[in-house]
């Protein structure tokens, strides 16, 4: 666990949306960021926070590690505050299929109609129920844990993790940041987040870095 705190500028000032045109220095965080990566292979849990002021660069250098990440074949993706509980916008995320709605069973529309014309106890005997029962959508947690890829998650503007987050989905949310937080994924996963310097306070990832 990482927190790049308060990066300055060097040189020509950079714009905070999307990787920088030049990029200037960072190569100490960049290696840090390398450190943890390798870290994270061997088991440990890692949230790898930039914090700094607006136009500070968090973006283009949350981009560049995105790029070293590649470059060693992790799985990147970048994700909103949304992927710590809804575990669809985490496959919207990593590109995969959304995992299908729970549905339950019930009568066919066949059935329904017979259901009315002769009563529900005729239509039932008739042979026409019909289960629709689907597999329910997985967690967060299992589709983190269910790749084999290492992975880097990329989340800009972390300082609005806990607003963003319904207050009902905050303890599920949490337990997913602790997960990660302490390695306990069946994968390594970093989670690169950037944010303006208050984003360890005011955010779920309070008490998840030293």
């Amino acid at each position: 666990m990482s927190d790049y705190s308060d990066i300055a500028p060097r040189g020509p000032s950079i714009r905070d949306r999307g990787p920088a045109k030049h990029f200037h220095g960072r190569t100490g965080a960049l290696q840090k960021f390398s450190e943890a990566m390798d870290a994270a292979k061997k088991g440990a849990g890692t949230i790898f926070l930039i914090q700094g002021a607006p136009g500070s660069g968090k973006t283009a250098l949350l981009a560049k590690c995105q790029e070293v990440a590649a470059a060693k074949k992790w799985q990147t993706a970048r994700i909103t505050p949304e992927v710590f509980w809804n575990a669809n916008e985490l496959l919207d995320a990593l590109g995969q299929d959304r995992d299908p709605v729970q549905k339950e069973s019930g009568w066919s529309t066949a059935a329904e109609g017979e259901a009315g014309l002769l009563g529900l106890g005729s239509a039932k005997g008739s042979g026409a129920y019909e289960s629709r029962k689907v597999h329910a959508p997985r967690t967060t947690l299992e589709v983190l844990n269910d790749g084999e890829n290492a992975l880097v998650l990329i989340l800009d503007e972390a300082q609005t993790v806990a607003e963003k987050i319904p207050n009902e989905h905050h303890p599920r949310a949490k337990i997913v940041l602790d997960k990660i937080h302490n390695g306990e994924v069946n994968r390594p996963i970093i989670l690169a987040a950037g944010g303006l310097s208050t984003t360890s306070e005011v955010c779920l990832l309070q008490n998840r870095l030293t």
